[in-house]
């Protein structure tokens, strides 16, 4: 088996090393992502890996959200961040594997 490993900018959480998701950007701000338990844990480069945790209810309110409702400033389920439009398909696609 092949272990893939990428430099994550700044401090990122402790639990880093344990994401199993990953994505980066356009402008190289850095998103990871890991289940615990029926939560999903989302950490963010741009917001200084600030810890968001996603439970099941918030994934409904995510993916309910329809792509002509996406834009520049969305902010899925008020978790008090905005994402833009890459950066929601990337949290739906773990959401959608996730649960």
């Amino acid at each position: 088996m092949t272990t893939l490993e990428i430099k994550l900018k700044g401090t990122p959480p402790t639990w880093a090393k344990e994401a199993t998701y990953y994505y980066e950007n356009f402008h190289q701000e850095q998103w990871i992502a890991k289940k615990d338990g029926e939560t999903l844990l989302l950490s963010g480069s741009d917001m200084n890996w600030e810890l968001i945790t996603i439970t099941k209810e918030m994934r409904k309110n995510i993916l309910d959200k329809k792509p002509a409702d996406l834009n520049i400033n969305f902010n899925p389920a008020d978790l008090n961040i905005n994402f833009n439009k890459e950066e929601v398909f990337w949290l739906k696609a773990v959401l959608n594997s996730f649960y």
